[in-house]
Parts: structure tokens; C-alpha cells; sequence
């Protein structure tokens, strides 16, 4: 990461040059298709980098830059025993400021994949995504131009968004955000439309890979209420622009209209004790799925639940070591054949009670399942076991975590469509990452998870199933 204070500026954009150049050219023909993980790894990459840049500092002007190298293989059977792929991941950003308050910040992105022979999704081998814009947006301090708030800062542009624990919401977009916040009192409202070229979370609609969805809402949090404990409450509505009939649908009627309703709390009543939770409550309007519909489809209710709750201990113990709890619950439909379609979706003439979001949560990396007809449960522990060996080990941390999966309806699905049985138990998992970072700019990460699979998965899809990620970052 550069500034204006002393740093060799020719230098370091050479070399990003170089890697840029060196990406483009490795390029063969564009393809499609990744794993459903792809979110996950996503969010994980999103962490790293915004950790590398701090966006308070008071530089005129600042850039840098990472690349990361990234190798994954993964079981998925019956559709082939394993596959495995070679990520590449450049961004490029620049920061600046004017006169305290105004302040403008891009970032470019360029993206390779290149899978094993044979591994690919479909004909072509290898991809390319960009070069494009990853984020890119103006922000005014409206506090420090005299709003008359302690907090109140604009931002419109191509952005992060998130909204509570970020399980409804948690995405790049294009809109409107501000922040603000008086007297102990924060609040949020955004605005914000899907990047066209973003999968749609329906994959049976007609072009699925170009989702147009608009996003509104606003949050509060209380002050202090004492033992560091602040409770929020947000609103979120969703509305499907993709067209109720586009063409190529065969007539069929397609829309997802959703409300979310939520309260939170975070809490540290003791100095090694965090306690986070959230309940969502889903409601608007769903499209049923077109075969159990006589004639023109109408549209049906949605009323679903999500709960989520977190612990999380920090004792002073030796190694650093901490533990972790979570308990997480998703209503299910249990006449759903598909959580996310139209088709194959809700049964028409009843209520859509299948819980479907837009965000992101962590339920482990082989099985990843949405948050829709689940009870999840999750324990970890973490610590750095080879501090005490050497200096240059204190910074390899160590985590493990242990799922526990079930269905909250048996006769309904996960989105996992290989659990293909009206049984409960969806199985366990078992989660492992390594991560270290010798140096200020170099993160090497491994993770690692196994799902076995129970009593929802038939003799045919039983296969237990893992995903390895290896990846190394460089930070300039």
C-alpha cells in the first residue's frame, strides 16, 4: 500500500503493470461456471483486502494493490468425482481526498480461472472476468461540512452494502449509502441496484446471469445500554426488476418480491464474552411454480423466519486460544423442490414459507447450504498452537469448526440438490484453516473442509465430500 509520503510511486506501478499484463496474456478462451462456494471465497477475499486498506487515514492520496494465487479441488460427485481450478485475483485501487471532506475511491478488478482438463462446466476450460470496475464511488463527510451531526457521512457509487449481521444483505451494488449517527444513536439507509452482469438468485429464469434487482432500506442502533450491549432494528425491501414474463420463458411467470424485518442485539457483558444475535422476519409476494398452476400463475405470500445467534469466548488463555458457538435456523417450505427457483419453487395455492435471502453466513465450506430449510449448528476453536516455537510463528492461526446440519422441514429440500430424501438429517462437517502472515504484505491461507453426508442423501449421492482452498496473497 502506497502514499504521497515518501513511497517510490514509479516503482510500484510498474510492477503492477507487469502483473496486469501478465494476467491478460496467460488468458486463453472465456468460460463458465464455478462452484457453489464461490461466495464464500468471495467474502473471504473481500476481508483480506479491505483489512489492507484503511480508509480513515488522512493521505491526500493513496493506491496499491494485492494479488492473490489461489488453487481449489473439490469432490463433487455424481456430476464428477473432483474438480480442480487455478484462481488468479489482481485488484488495483486509488484514494483521494479534497479539502477533509470529499473523497474518491476506485477499484479495478481482473480475475482468471483456469480449470483442470476435463473439470470444466462446459466447453471452454478457462475464464476471464475483466478487466472491470469492482468498486468505485464518492464520499462527502456531510459532519464536517457543517450537517450539525457528530456522524454523517454520504457515499454514492458502486459499493459494499450490508445490513445488520449481513446475512439479508451483504453485496457489491450500485447506489446510495449514508451513515450517520448523534449522541450514541447510529442509523443507516441505502439505496442500491444489482450489477447487471451478477448471476440472479433465480437460475431458471431465462438469462440468469444477468440479474437487475433493486434493494431499499435503513437500519437504527440504540446507545450504549449498558454492559456494551446495543440492540438495532432494520427494514429491507426487494424488488424484482427482471420482468414477470421475459422473453424466452415460455409464458411462464417469474418474480420474487421481498420484505425483510429485523432485530438485533450485540452484547459484551463480560470483557471475554461477545454475544450476537438476530431474528428476521420475511414477507412479500412469490411466483409459484408454473406445473401445480392451472392457467395464468398469480402470485403467492411469503412468510419465513431466520434466527441467528452467536457466541463467541476469549479467555486469557496461553496460544491465544478462543472458542465459538453459533445456532442458526432458516424456515423451510416443505413443498419446495427448489429453495431458490421459480420453477420447481413453491407449490401454487400455498403460502411461500421458505426463507430466501440476498446475504452472506458462514455454514461451511464443503456443503455450503443457504440458510433455507436449515438448523445449523456450529462450534469452533481457534488459537495460534506454534507461538510458543518461534517469533515468526506467533502470526499462523489456527481454526476448527464442527457443523451440525438438519432439515427444518424432512419432506421438503436444502439447496443442496443432492439431498434428494424426505429425511431430516442433512449430515455434519468438519472445517480447518491455517492461515499466516509472515510479512506486512504476504497472507498464505489453507482451508479445508469434509461433509458427511445422512440420512437426506440417497445411496446414489451419500459420497462424502471435500473442498480444499490454498491460497497466497500479495499485498502492494
Amino acid at each position: 500500500m502506497a502514499n504521497h509520503k515518501g513511497d517510490d510511486v514509479g516503482t510500484r506501478l510498474a510492477a503492477a503493470g507487469i502483473l496486469a499484463a501478465g494476467l491478460a496474456g496467460a488468458v486463453v478462451v472465456p468460460a463458465r461456471g464455478e462452484p457453489s462456494q464461490k461466495s464464500l471465497l468471495e467474502e473471504e477475499r473481500r476481508r483480506v483486502l479491505d483489512q489492507t486498506i484503511d480508509q480513515s487515514q488522512d493521505f491526500d492520496y493513496d493506491f496499491g494493490g494485492w494479488l492473490r494465487v489461489e488453487y481449489d479441488t473439490y469432490d463433487d460427485a455424481p456430476y464428477n468425482e473432483t474438480r480442480g481450478l487455478r484462481f488468479y485475483d489482481l485488484r488495483l485501487w486509488g484514494s483521494a481526498r479534497v479539502a477533509e471532506i470529499h473523497r474518491v475511491y476506485a477499484r479495478l478488478l481482473l480475475q482468471y480461472t483456469d480449470f483442470n482438463r476435463g473439470d470444466q462446466y462446459g466447453d471452454s476450460q478457462s475464464e476471464l472476468n475483466g478487466p472491470c470496475l469492482d468498486q468505485g464511488f464518492y464520499e462527502i463527510d456531510l459532519a464536517g461540512a457543517g450537517a450539525g451531526l457528530d456522524r454523517l457521512v454520504a457515499r454514492g457509487g458502486r459499493q459494499f452494502f450490508q445490513l445488520g449481521r449481513g446475512i439479508v444483505l451483504n453485496g457489491t451494488m450500485d447506489g446510495l449509502a449514508v451513515e450517520g449517527g448523534e449522541g450514541g444513536w447510529a442509523f443507516k439507509a441505502l439505496g442500491a441496484i444489482t450489477i447487471g452482469a451478477m448471476d440472479d438468485i433465480d437460475l431458471s429464469r431465462p438469462n440468469p446471469d444477468d440479474s437487475h434487482r433493486l434493494f431499499c432500506g435503513a437500519s437504527v442502533e440504540s446507545p450504549d445500554l449498558g454492559a456494551f450491549t446495543r440492540v438495532y432494528v432494520f427494514g429491507l425491501a426487494q424488488l424484482d426488476l427482471n420482468g414477470r414474463t421475459p422473453p424466452g420463458a415460455g409464458g411462464i411467470r417469474y418474480g420474487y418480491d421481498s420484505q425483510y424485518w429485523a432485530a438485533g442485539i450485540r452484547s459484551q457483558p463480560l470483557t471475554s464474552l461477545d454475544l450476537r444475535g438476530e431474528l428476521i422476519f420475511e414477507t412479500g409476494q412469490s411466483y409459484p411454480d408454473p406445473y401445480t398452476v392451472a392457467g395464468d400463475a398469480d402470485p403467492e405470500s411469503i412468510r419465513a423466519l431466520c434466527l441467528d445467534l452467536v457466541a463467541e469466548v476469549h479467555p486469557d488463555l496461553p496460544l491465544g486460544l478462543r472458542f465459538s458457538a453459533e445456532y442458526l435456523w432458516g424456515s423451510g417450505d416443505a413443498d419446495r423442490m427448489s429453495v431458490t427457483d421459480t420453477v420447481f419453487g413453491n407449490e401454487a395455492g400455498t403460502a411461500d414459507e421458505g426463507f430466501l435471502a440476498f446475504g452472506y453466513v458462514n455454514t461451511g465450506i464443503a456443503l455450503f447450504p443457504r440458510p433455507s430449510n436449515l438448523h445449523m449448528l456450529r462450534l469452533g476453536a481457534a488459537g495460534r498452537p506454534l507461538a510458543a516455537l518461534a517469533d515468526w510463528l506467533e502470526a499462523l492461526d489456527v481454526a476448527l469448526d464442527w457443523f451440525y446440519y438438519r432439515k427444518d422441514e424432512k419432506a421438503g429440500v436444502i439447496s443442496d440438490a443432492r439431498a434428494d430424501l424426505p429425511e431430516a438429517y442433512v449430515g455434519m462437517e468438519i472445517d480447518l484453516s491455517v492461515t499466516w502472515r509472515p510479512l506486512s504484505d504476504l497472507l498464505a491461507s489453507i482451508r479445508y473442509g469434509i461433509f458427511l453426508p445422512g440420512d437426506a442423501y440417497s445411496s446414489a449421492t451419500d459420497d462424502t465430500r471435500g473442498f480444499l482452498s490454498a491460497s497466497l496473497t500479495y499485498m502492494f
